[in-house]
């Protein structure tokens, strides 16, 4: 899908533009703080969003567990300790085993993340406050894939964000028309999956 390919690319990218962007901060309106912030806000929110999935990883049904998993990459966390515990999860779940928080002890051997996980699934404020209303115990397990769907569909968005970022930076920067088209689609290609998943 186009959201994976081009979110690896715009991160293997990132420093490139950056640099690329200080020798040429005269012949842009950018200037090397601007790119940073554009590149990088909003990290609170993605951080935020990323726990919520994690725990909807550890706590939820199999269903769930499985649509987390098809529909996003290890890749697409930002936060590297995100990164091992989605890694461990999903070869977990590869192997048929079951996904719950006694896996922590077993599975985590970092101290840090162990810890980390802890305080993440048993503290009911450590995330949203709609986690409240929709803790498995609820047996709601509809209104919990509902949700599992809203939170997948809001860290798509905010990666797409962020390609549509990237990209209109690179457009700043072309240096030619061949290379302006090819960006221009590319933006017009991202805007519209954003707007599919606006509408979910």
């Amino acid at each position: 899908m186009l959201i994976e390919s081009e979110l690896n690319k715009a991160l293997k990218n990132i420093s490139k533009y950056e640099t690329t962007q200080q020798r040429r901060t005269s012949q842009t309106k950018y200037g090397e703080g601007e790119i940073n912030k554009k590149l990088k806000d909003d990290v609170t929110s993605d951080l935020q969003t990323e726990k919520e999935l994690i725990k909807l990883l550890f706590e939820s049904n199999i269903e769930i567990t499985k649509y987390i998993l098809g529909n996003l990459n290890v890749d697409d966390f930002l936060n590297e300790r995100h990164k091992v515990i989605v890694s461990k999860i999903s070869d977990k779940f590869s192997a048929d085993e079951v996904i719950d928080p006694s896996l922590i002890m077993d599975v985590f051997k970092d101290e840090s993340i162990e810890l980390y996980l802890r305080e993440l699934l048993f503290d009911k404020y450590s995330i949203s406050p709609k986690w409240e209303e929709l803790m498995p115990e609820s047996e709601n397990e509809y209104k919990l894939f509902n949700y599992a769907v809203e939170v997948v569909n809001k860290m798509k968005i905010n990666i797409l964000n962020k390609l549509i970022k990237q990209n209109l930076i690179e457009l700043e920067l072309a240096e030619n028309e061949d290379e302006e088209y090819k960006l221009n689609k590319l933006g017009r290609e991202l805007t519209n999956e954003r707007s599919v998943l606006l509408k979910k």
